[in-house]
């Protein structure tokens, strides 16, 4: 196990941007309750429970957190409806997240249009916005397509996703995946 004060810069960067990137995201969706009270506990579930199905529900539960992605951005948890199904059914609204990286070079086309307009090859910055902000946008198509709805966005920040060695590209991707 690897200790966080070992932890080389750029993980240890990663992980501060997805920690800040979360905490926007939940105390914009929650900000009352985020403030007057402890955090909620709660269930994170996704594509790896695909195999061994929705687990207990327990009664002392809170929260909620579905995957959308399949571990990457612009990849779908194939069980992410029988798993939205499962959490309604128990009463819960549950909380959405998405996995997130820098585009490899057979997903760059996917930053290429976006808010920030019609990228040049050379506008990396750019190109890492539009990305971000598509994959939040496949993201959200995807849960629409199934009627889901959620109260609330996380994004899901792996380090060992690939990711830029130029973390203020890294970081372009993340907040157009916020906005």
């Amino acid at each position: 196990m690897i200790s966080r004060h070992r932890l080389p810069w750029r993980p240890r960067w990663l992980a501060t941007i997805a920690f800040l990137a979360t905490f926007l995201l939940t105390f914009g969706a929650y900000p009352q309750a985020a403030l007057a009270s402890p955090p909620p506990l709660g269930l994170d579930i996704s594509w790896p429970q695909c195999r061994s199905g929705t687990p207990p529900f327990p009664s002392s539960q809170s929260l909620t957190i579905i995957g959308l992605t399949g571990g990457r951005a612009f990849t779908q948890n194939t069980c992410f409806a029988s798993e939205y199904r499962w959490a309604t059914a128990q009463g819960r609204a549950p909380a959405f997240y998405m996995n997130l990286n820098y585009p490899d070079p057979s997903t760059a086309a996917r930053g290429q249009t976006g808010p920030s307009g019609g990228c040049q090859p050379t506008d990396a910055p750019c190109q890492a916005f539009n990305y971000g902000y598509n994959a939040g946008q496949d993201a959200l198509a995807y849960a629409q397509s199934v009627g889901a709805s959620s109260p609330g966005w996380w994004l899901d920040v792996e380090t060992a996703n690939h990711w830029s060695s130029d973390t203020s590209l890294n970081a372009q991707v993340i907040r157009g995946a916020i906005r």
